[in-house]
């Protein structure tokens, strides 16, 4: 339990100056005077008088600050429960006070005092955290809507016209991962710095969440002066490191509403970035009829998803050394009433954006697992299926524990299961990509690392990855069999290490009999492509599984 000592320790601890009075009531319960009770330390350093314990408040009011009536604050107190406050300025001191007066059980009254000019400074800093990034520094989101409604207004009353840019960083997530999080702030904060430096009566910029600025030039009469603007900020900013998409709305060609200039400016960042990041576009109407048909493509994915509208197919892979079937991919497909047949470029994506790849993937892993294990009983399948996982599905908590309730319910043969994964697995956390590659590994489970050689991934990985298979992207194989022979010179490094480190390697794409015979040459393992398979429904896969070979592998064998 706190004792006097304690509690006068606390109270004087307080930075405020505050005052505890007692009423004193006469016989008809009126309040005719207060005792002060106590007076802490930092009230005394301020009125700088001679007030204690004991005294009554009507006979030092001299000695109190003025104007304010402290008698009748105070029993208007005792009669509310709600505080009062009043704010004034002491005569005495010439400062400025606000004193909020407070009942305490009906028993006591105190007065707390707070210096006005303190509390505005905090009012000045709580509106500059409010309105700016700590990050950065620059105005952030907030300020940007409201600095934008406000050059709306100008720019419609003055009949002028501006612009809003809007800047993404490009792989920012990747830089994080590769080089720290401490890096890419320093990088996010020497860009703001470069932004700031550009400031002037027309030129604004804010941070505008996560990785992205704006940038507000408020007196402009054509976009070539914008485009020129932006072309300056990209020339600094490929100078210290930083690569940027950047989208650009114009008032008021592209609309005279500040949501929908900043929503055209997001859709144009947009398609710079799926145009090849590093660049810029202008927003046009066709971008939005784009925007839009995604939209619907995602609500439409989104109801496929959960009435299991898809089919999958399979694409036979052959092992040319032995002039055998290897096995097959699946692959999923998806035809949708409105839209046709949808690209799994176009719909993948967006279902991992919106986490239905996890419904998806999971769909997808148990009807290729029963196929598997329908073929591994009808026609004693001894080859593989691989199936595409993403990193999503991989990242998720629950991924492990769904494909191994797979594995017991379906008992398919182990070794017979691989599974596809990309680079975007690397982009997080390594490790414990890893970890779970290893457990899905202890149970037989074959891993391909699928694309390599088209972004990031590189032969470090293949090092760490518990891989047991590497697929050769068709972007190197298109060209294997031209007379430049770079491509097959980059190919033939990589199957001869991957060879030394004892990993399969696949070669997609596979078009025509010259890349085939190249492959061939080069000692590829296994090839898959429209040459010898197209991806193709379960019931025609039946006469592969009989052992009815495409005619190029037949005559090859016979020639054997």
């Amino acid at each position: 339990m706190l004792n006097y000592t304690d509690f006068n320790t606390i109270l004087n601890s307080v930075p405020n100056p505050v005052l505890v009075l007692s009423p004193v009531y006469n016989e008809e319960a009126v309040i005719t005077d207060f005792i002060i009770e106590y007076v802490n330390k930092p009230y005394l350093e301020t009125v700088r008088g001679h007030i204690a314990a004991g005294d009554r408040l009507k006979s030092i009011l001299s000695k109190l600050m003025s104007p304010p009536d402290w008698f009748k604050l105070a029993s208007y107190s005792m009669n509310d429960t709600k505080p009062v406050s009043v704010t004034f300025r002491d005569q005495k001191t010439a400062s400025c006070f606000l004193m909020t007066v407070s009942t305490i059980n009906k028993k006591f009254c105190i007065c707390v005092l707070t210096d006005a000019h303190i509390l505005r400074l905090r009012e000045k800093n709580m509106e500059y955290l409010i309105m700016h990034d700590r990050l950065t520094g620059l105005p952030n989101r907030i300020c940007f809507n409201k600095f934008l409604e406000t050059t709306v207004v100008e720019a419609r009353e003055n009949k002028t016209k501006f612009g809003i840019l809007l800047m993404d960083v490009d792989n920012m997530k990747i830089l994080n991962t590769t080089l720290g999080k401490t890096t890419g702030d320093h990088l996010l904060k020497t860009g703001a710095s470069v932004l700031s430096d550009l400031e002037c009566n027309t030129i604004h910029s804010f941070h505008g969440g996560s990785d992205k600025y704006l940038v507000i030039d408020s007196d402009i009469s054509t976009k070539d002066e914008l485009k020129n603007l932006c072309e300056h900020i990209f020339k600094i900013f490929r100078n210290i490191g930083i690569n940027v998409s950047a989208g650009i709305s114009f008032y008021p060609e592209d609309s005279t509403d500040p949501e929908t200039l900043l929503k055209y400016a997001v859709i144009a960042v947009q398609t710079a970035k799926e145009s090849g990041k590093n660049s810029l576009r202008f927003f046009n109407p066709r971008m939005y009829d784009t925007f839009q048909n995604r939209s619907e493509l995602q609500k439409r994915l989104i109801k496929a998803t959960e009435d299991q509208i898809f089919d999958l197919y399979y694409q036979p892979q052959f092992n040319i050394q032995g002039n055998s079937l290897r096995g097959f991919e699946a692959l999923i497909r998806w035809h949708d009433e409105e839209f046709g047949w949808v690209s799994p470029e176009k719909f993948i994506p967006i279902a991992e954006k919106t986490n239905t790849i996890l419904t998806l993937g999971q769909w997808v892993l148990e009807t290729a697992i029963g196929t598997l294990k329908q073929w591994q009983t009808e026609f004693n399948f001894e080859g593989i299926l691989s199936v595409n996982v993403s990193p999503v599905q991989l990242k998720s908590q629950d991924f492990l524990t769904g494909v191994f309730t797979l594995l017991e319910q379906y008992d398919i043969r182990k070794g017979s299961l691989e599974m596809e994964i990309t680079e975007g697995l690397f982009i997080d956390d390594m490790q414990v990509t890893i970890q779970k590659l290893l457990q899905l590994r202890s149970k037989g489970i074959l891993i391909s690392l699928d694309d390599f050689g088209t972004g990031y991934s590189s032969f470090k990985y293949l090092e760490q990855l518990p891989i047991t298979t590497l697929k050769i992207d068709k972007t190197f194989i298109s060209n294997i069999a031209s007379k430049k022979k770079i491509e097959a010179e980059i190919t033939a490094s990589i199957i001869s290490l991957t060879t030394k480190m004892g990993l399969e390697t696949i070669a997609e794409g596979v078009e025509n009999t010259e890349q085939l015979a190249e492959l061939k040459t080069l000692k590829c393992t296994t090839v898959q492509g429209f040459l010898l398979g197209k991806p193709m429904t379960k019931s025609c896969c039946e006469p592969l599984l009989t052992g009815d070979l495409p005619f190029l592998l037949q005559s090859e064998k016979q020639q054997g």
